[in-house]
């Protein structure tokens, strides 16, 4: 029986394969095409120079040589799962010129793509037969891996799995580890072990940490027998004799105490001795560690405890100039930095300061609150309000001065909120009072410039003119209009208008956030407006009536019996086309003559006739 599915190499493909045997020069096979073959099964052909119809081509996924055959190349393309939709009954490899090499076709398959509902990953693969495997250069898409079931399911190495081969590929014996190789280890939580072959785990490694942790922290806490530094304090215990409170040997000592019922323990240091009853009497320092005070401790010869003298010392020196206490002295700089504080005030008496004063609140008892010859004006009416001038002279009670504020950024509360029907009588943040109301001018409420004069300047202002401009002239009893005013260093300005009776009027077009022109739009309302007007039609609608059309053109039509002319409705300029239907008044039917002028229309012989006429 026949072989009915193979490849052949096609007639290109046999010349570069002899081409790079013969150069040493290893053809480079690229990519891999598959195709449906138009819907039929195809048959290979060494002539073919593409697939019959290509349906998906990509880098090739793996080349290799034929371990049974050297002589034979396995050519494999991965098809991935979002691929898909087509069947596969063709392929083809390609090299690096873009032209077939070789060409096969295979039993249909149909590849699904994921999104269909089921995907699958589908490898076709196409072996060549070649004179030499070293004619082809076997390079493949790194980003593609494929690879058998078994490979992905290995078996397990264990500590005693023997080295061997098998239909999988190789297995291999692990070495036990030791101190001069590598190889399996066994884990020991153990922290007492001299074992050379086994590791410790992380719980030996804790244990171990934890003591050492202890050990050093122990060590830490004490001090060397060599000598060493303290971080806290050394109590040592004394021996006074506790019924006499008596010394009971010379020399260095220390110790702590309550001594002949004084309230406070004392740390001492014996600085005096005494043999028997004939030495003086013994001194000894005394520290309060509670109130931080010295004394020195008095003893008598019989080493009894008899009173003691406050040392001033360090402690009692103080630089503070508040201080209320009977305990301190105060130091040379304590008594210079209260008079220079002193000096640096202000005398209530009155005086003159030389730097900035920074107060949080000032109750002004008076009217007034000067600064050169600026003032802050406060009314004398019990009014909470307040003004602030900017002027050589104190202004009138309730009267109002000019004031140039500067300022990084201003904040204020909602103030004057409320229906829109109340907004007339309430405040807002910033309020300007009404003043010459009856005066024909525009007040700017709020304003702001930009940039200097000459250097395109300009001013945009929010304000109200007091009166409207009607009929050529200005009527000042009446109400006016909101005004924004946008003005430049030119004198050229704009207005934009907000009158009472609900109108905005723009001094120049308006136009939408989408490019549309108030302009553009009454310009094509007009335009629409002269269309509309001009396809009006004229008619009279009748048995024998008429129309003419906005072109000029005119329609008639009618009806009449006999051989008599028939006028029309309106005379023609022109006729274009007269058309009729005849009928005679029995049952046969004659043919008709049908004739016409501007006027009239008639025919040959005695008929009735229905007519349409065309003409201007």
């Amino acid at each position: 029986m026949a072989k009915q599915y193979y490849s052949v190499l096609t007639n290109y493909g046999t010349q570069v394969i002899a081409g790079a045997i013969a150069s040493k020069q290893p053809l480079q096979i690229t990519q891999m095409a598959v195709g449906d073959g138009n819907g039929r099964a195809t048959t290979p052909n060494s002539r073919n120079t593409g697939l019959v119809r290509e349906v998906h081509r990509a880098d090739i996924s793996a080349i290799s040589v034929d371990p049974r055959n050297d002589k034979q190349i396995i050519f494999e393309l991965t098809i991935p799962e979002n691929v898909g939709g087509f069947w596969i009954r063709e392929m083809g490899i390609f090299d690096n010129q873009n032209r077939l090499v070789a060409y096969a076709n295979c039993p249909d398959s149909f590849k699904p793509q994921l999104e269909s509902g089921s995907g699958k990953v589908q490898v076709v693969r196409m072996i060549l037969l070649v004179s030499s495997s070293d004619a082809i250069t076997l390079k493949v898409d790194d980003s593609v891996i494929f690879v058998t079931r078994g490979q992905l399911t290995p078996k397990k190495i264990t500590a005693t799995t023997k080295n061997a081969v098998d239909e999988t590929g190789h297995s291999h014996e692990i070495d036990k580890a030791s101190t001069s190789q590598a190889g399996i280890v066994e884990l020991d939580s153990s922290i007492n072990s001299k074992a050379e072959n086994k590791a410790a785990t992380p719980k030996a490694v804790k244990t171990a940490y934890d003591k050492a942790v202890a050990a050093n922290d122990n060590a830490n806490t004490r001090v060397s027998k060599s000598g060493g530094e303290m971080t806290g304090g050394l109590k040592l215990k004394a021996n006074y004799g506790a019924p006499e409170k008596k010394w009971d040997y010379s020399g260095f000592y220390a110790g702590s105490a309550t001594l002949n019922n004084e309230a406070l323990p004392y740390f001492q240091i014996h600085i005096g001795s005494y043999g028997g009853n004939t030495a003086g009497h013994a001194k000894s320092l005394g520290f309060d560690l509670i109130n931080y005070k010295a004394y020195v401790m008095n003893w008598n010869s019989e080493g009894e405890y008899i009173g003691k003298k406050e040392i001033l010392t360090e402690l009692h020196r103080s630089d503070s100039v508040t201080s209320a206490s009977s305990e301190t002295v105060a130091t040379s700089k304590a008594v210079k930095s209260a008079n220079d504080n002193a000096n640096g005030r202000v005398s209530k008496s009155g005086d003159t300061m030389t730097g900035k004063l920074t107060v949080s609140e000032i109750n002004l008892s008076g009217r007034k609150l000067q600064f050169g010859d600026d003032y802050i004006y406060k009314r004398n009416n019990g009014a909470s309000d307040a003004f602030v001038f900017f002027e050589n002279t104190e202004p009138s009670d309730g009267s109002k001065g000019n004031a140039n504020l500067s300022f990084r950024s201003a904040s204020a509360l909602h103030y004057g909120s409320g229906k829109y029907v109340n907004q007339y009588n309430s405040k807002a943040p910033y309020f300007v009072e009404e003043d010459n109301s009856d005066v024909y001018s525009y007040f700017p409420f709020v304003k702001g410039r930009v940039r200097r004069n000459s250097r395109w300047g300009a001013a945009l202002s929010l304000g109200y003119v007091t009166s409207q401009h009607i009929g050529g002239g200005f009527i000042a009893d009446g109400f006016g209009a909101g005004i924004v005013q946008l003005i430049e260093d030119n004198g050229k300005y704009f207005l934009w208008k907000f009158e009472h009776g609900g109108i905005f009027r723009s001094s120049d077009d308006v136009v939408t956030g989408s490019g549309v022109s108030l302009n553009g739009v009454n310009s094509k309302v007009d335009n629409l407006t002269n269309t509309v007007n001009g396809l009006k039609l004229t008619q009279n609608l009748a048995t024998t009536g008429w129309c003419r059309l906005p072109n000029g053109l005119l329609l008639q039509w009618g009806a009449g019996s006999g051989a008599g002319k028939k006028q029309f409705p309106v005379a023609f300029r022109q006729v274009y086309q007269v058309v009729s239907s005849s009928t005679c008044r029995g049952d046969a039917n004659y043919d008709l003559d049908l004739f016409f002028n501007n006027t009239h229309v008639w025919g040959r012989y005695q008929t009735n006739i229905r007519y349409f006429a065309i003409g201007e």
